[in-house]
């Protein structure tokens, strides 16, 4: 009689060597598996979030209110710090704009009063001195302007009469100067429309916006001007904007003991201001969205009741972005985290037997990425 070689547990492991052999592949397949989903939750998520907030719209902070010719630099130096403590440490680009009173037509000089002004409509022009310029549009033809040359014109007070100061050099949209028939050599009279002085202005050049893409595009909220050049609202078509040396706003001198004054070539009074903060979007961590969203929609509200930076108005999508992308984050993490979504053993019919399935781990890794969009709730 041949007796089997080996122990009762020997042979049945020989006997079960594939089953055994399948259980230790499968263990092995999960353990890669959680190990790729730990790689991918730590890096793959994070950069695909930071692709997704890079181009998201309305993330850029844009600020409008009342400003006067003597406050600009120390209102942009305010609102600057302030936003930096809302953005706490995240990097970004800052650009202040400053306009100009409304400037009435002057009959008989240019421009004349465009063909495509509406009946009731009263055309407009506004100057505007706008940081960073130069690097968002591109010069079609002519020059950027210069500072004003220095003049000075003696005017005797006791006559109230309005005073003429020498050409500011300025700069138009292309679209502008179409509607408007200029070109670059034209001078322009216009009179402001809330002091009655006349000023004149000598287009040197004419721009048009350079195409930009994601957060770069934001720039130009600091216009107040459509691009076509024009801009409808409340019977007031404005045109421009004449583009000028933030010099043109420099304050005027003050009178003198011998009853005239000396006017500078900081001809134009500051009447609004627009500043834009752009954060760097791929420096937000998953921990700062949270608090960052809170902090500049305070900032919202405080503006709105400040002492110091009255009628001051932050329009901004940040907040939504932020919170909404941190909650979308978290909720794709937490899916990857679920390791019973990979790999789940149940029990199978028969004594001892155990029987082990695993999810796809593709249509997980999609529906994470999609819960790790911004536009995703």
């Amino acid at each position: 009689m041949i007796r089997p070689r080996g122990t009762l547990s020997t042979r049945r492991v020989t006997a079960h060597w594939v089953v055994l052999a399948a259980a230790t592949l499968t263990t092995l397949v999960a353990a890669a598996t959680v190990a790729a989903l730990a790689v991918f939750a730590d890096q793959a998520l994070p950069l695909a979030v930071r692709h997704n907030l890079s181009v998201a719209s309305g993330t850029a902070l844009r600020i409008a209110g009342p400003v006067s010719s003597d406050t600009t630099a120390t209102t942009a130096s305010t609102l600057r710090k302030a936003v930096g403590q809302s953005l706490r440490g995240v990097q970004f680009g800052f650009w202040s704009g400053t306009w100009s009173d409304p400037l009435d037509l002057v009959p008989g000089a240019l421009p004349a009063r465009p063909a495509g002004t509406g009946k009731g409509n009263m055309p407009l022009l506004e100057a505007a001195a706008l940081d960073g310029i130069t690097s968002h549009a591109v010069l079609i033809s002519g020059r950027w302007p210069a500072a004003p040359a220095a003049s000075h014109v003696q005017r005797s007070n006791a006559t109230r009469v309005p005073a003429v100061s020498h050409d500011i050099p300025a700069a138009l949209p292309a679209s502008a100067a179409a509607l408007l028939h200029l070109s670059p050599g034209d001078v322009l009279t216009l009179k402001d429309g809330i002091s009655g002085a006349r000023i004149s202005f000598l287009i040197t050049g004419l721009f048009a916006p350079r195409r930009l893409s994601g957060t770069a595009a934001s720039y130009w909220a600091l216009d107040t001007i459509p691009a076509s050049g024009a801009g409808t609202q409340s019977g007031y078509t404005t045109y421009g904007p004449l583009l000028v040396s933030p010099a043109a706003f420099a304050p005027t001198a003050s009178s003198t003991a011998t009853d005239t004054s000396s006017e500078t070539a900081g001809a134009l009074r500051a009447s609004t201001g627009t500043w834009l903060a752009q954060p760097d979007m791929a420096k937000f961590t998953l921990a700062d969205m949270p608090v960052i969203s809170g902090d500049v929609s305070e900032l919202q509200q405080a503006l709105l009741s400040s002492s110091v930076l009255s009628g001051m108005q932050l329009s901004t999508s940040l907040p939504s972005v932020l919170s909404t992308t941190a909650t979308n984050l978290s909720v794709a993490r937490s899916l990857l985290s679920r390791r019973g979504r990979w790999s789940r053993c149940a029990d199978g019919p028969g004594p001892g037997r155990r029987r082990c399935s695993t999810s796809s781990a593709a249509s997980t890794n999609q529906m994470a990425a999609r819960y790790a969009s911004p536009g995703m709730t």
